[in-house]
């Protein structure tokens, strides 16, 4: 601290999480989840003038202008280099709220369910034949059909994997995984984490005094697009 003070620099320092971290940075230039779902649900993009794009450009290149050169330091580092953090990827999401993806998630349960809950009989051959996906499709503008295709093959993957994670269930609502000695329930692997809600929801009766139970209403928030 003596050193930050000398340099005049110690209004400046911040202790943070990687997590944390990553977050401030991307989103130095606003926040970038609410920008993208502003973008994905904006049916009108198309007819937005090029002098608009060049007013943005114009003030993005005015804020990276001013913008302060960063170092970072590394506490612990041994810690860095665990298995819990060196070699991972840290892979930001954004939910779009999708009624139509709701019920593609929905006709991908009811698909396992009626096939002995194995999750190899769900395909993207079944899926792109549903009608379900035929809806979601036309919901959206067509430059996203690409990203919507690619959280389908998520959701496969999802549906196919979700019960090979360590977890458990806390204050009725949220799922925990299993981090290093602990479990925490800010840790979310997209649709993997939509099939272990629907799971735990399907798997047993509700009962509002039991803290194992996962509320109806918390199942239902999540089944959305999770765009990443």
């Amino acid at each position: 601290n003596d050193l930050f003070m000398l340099l005049n620099v110690q209004n400046h320092i911040h202790y943070q999480t990687f997590n944390n971290i990553f977050e401030q940075v991307i989103n130095d230039g606003g926040d970038i989840r609410e920008t993208t779902k502003q973008i994905v649900l904006d049916k009108d993009i198309d007819s937005k003038s090029s002098d608009d794009f060049k007013e943005d450009d114009k003030e993005e290149q005015k804020r990276l202008f001013h913008k302060k050169q960063k170092i970072l330091f590394i506490d612990e580092v041994d810690k860095f280099f665990s298995t819990d953090f060196f070699g991972k990827q840290y892979t930001p999401s954004c939910i779009i709220p999708s009624v139509e993806m709701k019920k593609l998630i929905e006709f991908v349960w009811d698909k396992y369910m009626t096939n002995d809950s194995n999750g190899m009989t769900i395909t993207m051959q079944v899926i792109e034949e549903s009608a379900e996906y035929k809806v979601l499709l036309n919901a959206f503008n067509a430059e996203w059909h690409d990203l919507l295709n690619e959280s389908i093959k998520d959701i496969i993957d999802g549906i196919r994997t979700f019960k090979d994670d360590t977890y458990k269930i806390t204050n009725g609502r949220d799922i925990c995984y299993k981090f290093s000695d602990t479990y925490s329930s800010k840790i979310f692997y997209g649709y993997r984490t939509i099939f272990a809600y629907l799971h735990e929801f399907f798997g047993k009766e509700y009962t509002p005094s039991d803290p194992s139970c996962v509320i109806p209403q918390n199942v239902d928030e999540r089944l959305t697009w999770f765009l990443k």
